[in-house]
């Protein structure tokens, strides 16, 4: 069985995200971003490579986002991107 990244519920095809978890949280709504919503990510992460910091540093801190933006956030791959980031930080 396979569980899913945001709550370890029992998820079924490929999306590691679950159904309950989409339904309480509108990041998972299928609109597009704007480009400027893209470059704000982009432009928060290019800093945060630059300057290092943990996961919860990047979306408290640099991005403003309260507690209940972790889960979401980081079953969306943000743990994993600034694990990236952290280890790239290491090896220079």
């Amino acid at each position: 069985m396979k569980l899913s990244t945001c709550c370890d519920a029992p998820v079924q095809g490929e999306d590691p995200i679950c159904s309950k978890c989409k339904e309480h949280c509108d990041v998972y709504e299928e609109e597009k971003p704007t480009i400027e919503q893209v470059a704000w990510v982009f432009d928060k992460i290019a800093t945060h490579m630059k300057e290092g910091g943990t996961f919860r540093y990047l979306i408290y801190d640099r991005m403003g986002f309260s507690g209940d933006a972790y889960t979401p956030l980081y079953s969306s791959g943000g743990m994993s991107i600034t694990n990236m980031i952290h280890d790239y930080l290491e090896e220079k």
